[in-house]
C-alpha cells in the first residue's frame, strides 16, 4: 500500500483481506483441471505438458500418450534430456507405487548414465504392472528414438517387465538390483509365518 494516499487506504480493505483475495484470484486463473473419473476423461492442459527453461522458452515435457482409455500411459521427461536414454548403453528401470496419482497403479522411472552418474531420464505414469502394458511403453519410447537399443538394463525382480524389456529388446542383458532380491526373499519369508529376525 506503498504510494497510496490516506482517503484510498480508508476505503481499502486491510491487508490481510487484500492478501486472501489477491490468493483467490490467482487460485481461479490456475486452477488445477477437475480430477477425472477414468483414464479416457484425463485432459492435461497445456501448461502442464511443456517445461519452462526460461522466459519465453520451452520445450516438451509430455512426451508420449498412447491415449488408451483405460489402458493408458503417459511419458513425462524433458525432451533435451531423451537422447540420453539412446546413448547410454545401461539403463536403471524401476517402478514405484506409493506415489502414483489416482486412476494410475505406477510411476515407473528409467534412468541412464550421463556424465558418470545416474540420472533419471523419463518417467512413466502407467495403468497396472501387465508385460503387455510394459511393452507398449517400451514401443512408445522406440517411436521417439528409433534407434533405442540398451546394451543392459539393471531392475527389481518384476517377472512382467523382464519379459517386456527382452520383447522390445532381444539383445539386453537383464541384470536384478541384489537390494530388491534382499526385500523379496523377505517377504517370502516372512510370508510363510515364521519369524527370521530378517532387518
Amino acid at each position: 500500500m506503498v504510494n497510496t494516499t490516506q482517503a484510498a487506504q480508508a476505503v481499502l480493505p486491510n491487508t490481510c483481506s487484500l492478501r486472501k483475495l489477491v490468493r483467490r484470484k490467482r487460485n481461479e486463473v490456475n486452477a488445477a483441471p477437475p480430477n477425472p473419473l477414468t483414464l479416457a476423461d484425463l485432459l492435461l492442459p497445456d501448461d502442464y505438458k511443456t517445461y519452462k527453461l526460461r522466459v519465453n522458452v520451452t520445450e516438451n515435457f509430455l512426451l508420449a500418450d498412447n491415449q488408451d482409455g483405460a489402458e493408458r500411459i503417459l511419458i513425462f521427461g524433458r525432451q533435451t534430456w531423451l537422447p540420453y536414454l539412446e546413448t547410454s548403453s545401461v539403463w536403471y528401470a524401476d517402478g514405484t507405487f506409493s506415489i502414483a496419482p489416482p486412476l494410475f497403479s505406477q510411476v515407473y522411472t528409467l534412468m541412464g548414465v550421463i556424465n558418470n552418474g545416474v540420472h533419471p531420464i523419463c518417467y512413466a505414469l502407467l495403468p497396472n504392472k501387465m508385460r503387455g502394458t510394459y511393452q507398449r511403453m517400451f514401443e512408445l519410447l522406440k517411436e521417439l528414438l528409433p534407434n533405442l537399443n540398451p546394451l543392459a538394463i539393471n531392475c527389481d525382480f518384476e517377472h512382467a517387465a523382464f519379459t517386456a524389456m527382452k520383447t522390445s529388446f532381444p539383445n539386453v542383458n537383464i541384470y536384478g538390483c541384489f537390494f530388491h532380491m534382499a526385500q523379496n526373499m523377505k517377504k517370502k519369508i516372512g510370508g510363510n509365518g515364521s519369524d527370521t529376525g530378517i532387518q
